[in-house]
């Protein structure tokens, strides 16, 4: 169940629009709320803007103050469609919020037009997206402002443990993880083993870090990226597998695949070696999600979300180390 923010959150959040933005407010409204709450902000002049505001926790401000590097270096891409990071009167992107308690970072961005490819778009959209991946990887060789290290998709739980700690070994989530920890166990040291090997054979650049389905919107033909949050050092091939990740289970992914293929190789030649190294980006991934939704989630809401992804993730391991699968 998504709360709604607080009124007093709400009233800083308008402030911080009129005082450090210059903003006359017409109206802000609540968007959405998941690892940060977004509000929709329709100013006095007609303009339509979003205003990002962080849970407690959620990032690391060095990797928003890359977010907002990277995003300020994109703009001048034409091919590109993003949403665009708007500064402060004085030219700062991102603004220190003490509200309810809580240190929080805003940071204001453009409207993006159309609809999320994931609700329900066809392989039209995943060859849009393909294209969008590649026009971002385009860009992958910037490098973050002196002294800001980027995050790095080197192992299966590359999070900062600041961010998140890893429990799928802990014993209070035994509850969650009882009968489950050798497949996942073997599925994260595949996905370690799998990466390390890789990060030999190819090359990291800056990637989205998060480009999948609800990141992406269709308008016009053409596909828009929001949320660079997750922005990080890692393989183009592993950029596309988050791309491609929520559509693993579907009984036309191979159509899926090929589209978002023919997308991408519009721009830049196809960097993924096989299906199998997709499985393995998304086997890893998964392991990720299962770790996190256990301290995020219900143990109810826990128990369901792991229902739903643990036979996929059985099937690979035992299609691919059947000895020790689980």
């Amino acid at each position: 169940m998504v709360v709604d923010p607080s009124e007093n959150l709400t009233r800083a959040a308008r402030s911080v629009l009129e005082r450090r933005y210059g903003l006359r407010v017409a109206r802000i409204s609540h968007l959405a709320t998941h690892s940060n709450i977004l509000y929709r902000v329709d100013t006095a002049d007609g303009r339509r803007l979003v205003l990002r505001v962080s849970q407690p926790a959620a990032n690391t401000r060095v990797n928003l103050e890359i977010e907002v590097a990277w995003l300020a270096s994109l703009v001048g891409d034409p091919a590109l469609n993003i949403a665009e990071p708007i500064p402060t009167t004085e030219g700062h992107f991102i603004v220190d919020l003490l509200a309810d308690g809580h240190l929080r970072h805003c940071v204001l961005f453009t409207w993006v037009p159309g609809e999320p490819l994931g609700d329900g778009a066809g392989t039209s959209g995943y060859r849009a997206m393909g294209r969008l991946s590649a026009l971002l990887h385009r860009h992958g060789g910037w490098r973050p402002p002196a002294g800001l290290a980027l995050r790095r998709w080197d192992r299966t739980f590359y999070y900062p443990p600041e961010l998140e700690r890893v429990v799928v070994e802990d014993f209070r989530y035994d509850h969650l993880f009882s009968g489950l920890r050798p497949l996942l166990r073997r599925a994260a040291e595949l996905g370690d083993y799998f990466i390390a090997r890789r990060w030999t054979e190819a090359e990291p650049m800056v990637v989205h870090g998060d480009l999948h389905e609800w990141n992406v919107h269709l308008y016009m033909g053409r596909a828009w990226a929001i949320d660079f949050e997750d922005v990080m050092l890692a393989l183009p091939a592993q950029d596309i597998a988050t791309s491609l990740y929520g559509a693993r289970t579907r009984p036309d992914l191979p159509a899926i695949i090929d589209a978002f293929r023919r997308g991408y190789e519009e721009h830049a030649e196809w960097p993924v070696a096989d299906s199998v190294e997709l499985e393995v980006y998304w086997a890893a991934r998964q392991v990720m999600s299962m770790n996190h939704a256990a301290q995020v989630l219900t143990e109810k809401a826990a128990r369901s979300y792991f229902d739903q992804v643990v036979p996929w993730l059985r099937d690979f391991m035992h299609k691919t180390v059947p000895a020790t699968a689980g």
